[in-house]
C-alpha cells in the first residue's frame, strides 16, 4: 500500500473505493493513522496491492478486493477519536438519517453542497405541490436509493408521519437479485409502492390516469447520464 498526498485520483486503476471525510484540522492524524494500520490489513489478506490517497478534507480507499476495503474502514474508525470523521462508521451499515442531516452542517465539502442543494429541493417540491401529490419514482438503482434517503431525511425532519409514495416501472429484464432489494427497501422504509409492468410512457399515462391526483413526481438522476446535464431541477413534461 501506498500513502499518497494531493494526488490525482487513480480510481479507474482499480474495481473498488471508498471515499470518507474527515475534520481537516486532523489530517496529520489521519495519515499517521493509514499508515499505522497498513500492516494490519495486509497481516490479514492476501492483497497486496491497494492505495490512500489523501486530500484536503478527504481520503480514498482504493483496491480490486471490496472486502478489504470494508475491512480497512472499519479499522480506521476503531482507531480514530470521536469526531475525527464526518462520517463516522462504516459505510456497509444502514445510513442513519441524522448522519445525512449532519452534512449540511459541512457546506466547504462538495458532498455537503449537494446534500444541502438536494434537500432544499425536495422542500420546495413539498411545498409546491404538498406531499400528497407527489410519488417516488424507484427501481432500486442506486440513484434513486440516495433519492429515497434524502426524501425520507426531509419528512423526518418536517415531522411528516405519511408513507412514501412510489412507482416502480417494472421492466421484463430484470433480475431476480433487483427485485428483492427492491422488496427489502419497502419494508424497510414502508414504501407505499406501485409496480407497473411493461413500458415507461404508457405505464405512467395508465397510472396518472387511475390516479389523477399526482402532479409531481421526484426521479434520481444523474447529470452524466443521456440526456440529463440540461435538466432542471423542476422539469415540466
Amino acid at each position: 500500500m501506498t500513502i499518497m498526498e494531493n494526488t490525482p485520483d487513480i480510481g479507474f486503476k482499480y474495481v473498488f473505493k471508498r471515499i470518507i471525510y474527515f475534520n481537516s484540522d486532523c489530517k496529520d492524524l489521519i495519515i499517521k493513522t493509514l499508515k499505522v494500520i497498513k500492516d494490519e490489513i495486509l497481516k490479514t489478506n492476501s492483497c497486496d496491492t491497494f492505495d490512500c490517497i489523501v486530500y484536503i478534507d478527504s481520503f480514498g480507499i482504493y483496491c480490486n478486493n471490496e472486502n478489504v476495503i470494508n475491512q480497512f474502514e472499519r479499522f480506521i474508525v476503531s482507531k480514530l477519536p470521536d469526531n475525527t470523521l464526518i462520517y463516522p462508521h462504516y459505510t456497509v451499515n444502514l445510513v442513519n438519517f441524522e448522519e445525512i442531516r449532519k452534512f449540511q452542517k459541512h457546506a466547504h465539502l462538495p458532498l455537503g453542497q449537494c446534500i444541502i442543494e438536494a434537500i432544499q429541493v425536495i422542500k420546495e417540491s413539498i411545498e409546491k405541490f404538498t406531499l400528497q401529490n407527489i410519488f417516488l419514482s424507484f427501481n432500486g438503482g442506486k440513484d434513486c436509493v440516495v433519492l429515497l434517503y434524502l426524501f425520507q431525511a426531509v419528512l423526518e425532519e418536517l415531522k411528516y408521519n405519511e408513507r412514501i409514495k412510489a412507482v416502480y416501472f417494472q421492466s421484463d429484464d430484470q433480475f431476480s437479485e433487483e427485485e428483492d432489494y427492491v422488496q427489502s427497501t419497502v419494508n424497510r422504509f414502508n414504501l407505499d409502492l406501485k409496480v407497473i409492468k411493461g413500458e415507461l410512457k404508457s405505464g405512467l399515462n395508465d397510472f396518472l390516469k387511475e390516479n389523477p391526483q399526482f402532479c409531481a413526481s421526484i426521479i434520481g438522476t444523474r447529470q452524466s447520464d443521456t440526456g440529463s446535464r440540461k435538466l432542471q431541477f423542476f422539469q415540466v413534461k
